[in-house]
């Protein structure tokens, strides 16, 4: 059984979230993504922070580890991951990393 490390699990939580924050206007049919917009034009798929990462450099990994430690020190987010990025959410996208 291999052992996930604290900043693993982290993650995964962050991609679990999605926050008791503010109530989504729209939340999409097919990939369950929330909006704060009605029929928010985005790019549909079930993705995960853990997936988004797959394949990306031991550094731009850090700098999205560091990024969301740093955005969490600002109070409660959702982390909403997508097939284009990783949106950072509390009442709408305020950040998002392509």
């Amino acid at each position: 059984m291999v052992r996930k490390s604290i900043a693993s699990r982290r993650l995964e939580r962050a991609e679990e979230l999605v926050s008791d924050l503010w109530t989504p206007v729209w939340i999409c049919p097919h990939c369950g993504r929330p909006f704060a917009q009605l029929n928010q034009s985005h790019s549909c798929g079930r993705e995960s922070v853990r997936s988004y990462l797959e394949g990306k450099s031991p550094g731009a990994i850090a700098l999205y580890r560091r990024f969301a430690e740093l955005v969490r020190r600002c109070g409660p987010v959702a982390i909403v991951p997508g097939p284009d990025g990783i949106a950072f959410q509390v009442d709408g996208t305020f950040a998002a990393i392509d």
